[in-house]
């Protein structure tokens, strides 16, 4: 029975995701430092938890973990960009109708100011580091495993042809 490789794309989806969370994270710390708010700890933990998930949740849904999105770092950007976008409408509609206590608009604030940087720094760091091994190549660096078969055929006869061999058969 063969082994057969690790998921390369699920090893990326599973580190950027925990990028992302480091990064909320780091920020929440930096707006806690900032600010002072003068809340608990562990309110502010529970809240940071929170906040950590429904970016997790927005980013999921704006497609930043998808294939597309690792890949390209347009689209990845176009990711990020619409997550900011639902975050400033959630953010609006929290300040107009949910009561808050005291302070925790001004470290939402903080918070975003540096989450989003930070996010976007960590997806240029990511899609660097990914360029060095793209995902489109196996383990042992062919391309052609993944090529659909009448892709293959064409790359072979365009190898052959770039010999000089008049039929694909009889070149070595």
């Amino acid at each position: 029975m063969a082994i057969s490789p690790p998921n390369q794309y699920l090893s990326r989806a599973v580190t950027v995701a925990l990028s992302d969370a480091l990064c909320f994270a780091a920020a929440a710390w930096i707006a806690w430092q900032l600010v002072a708010p003068p809340f608990s700890p562990l309110l502010y933990s529970a809240a940071t938890a929170l906040g950590a998930i429904g970016c997790f949740a927005a980013l999921y849904y704006a497609d930043a973990y998808g294939l597309k999105a690792l890949s390209s770092g347009r689209n990845s950007l176009n990711s990020v960009v619409a997550v900011m976008g639902m975050t400033f409408i959630l953010a609006i509609a929290v300040y107009h109708f949910v009561p808050t206590p005291a302070g925790s608009v001004a470290v939402l604030a903080n918070t975003a100011a540096v989450y989003f940087p930070l996010l976007l720094a960590a997806r240029l760091t990511f899609r660097i580091a990914s360029s060095l091994t793209p995902l489109e190549r196996d383990l042992d660096g062919d391309r052609t495993k993944r090529l659909p078969p009448t892709w293959q055929a064409r790359r072979g006869s365009r190898a052959a042809s770039s010999r000089g061999c008049a039929q694909e058969t009889f070149c070595v």
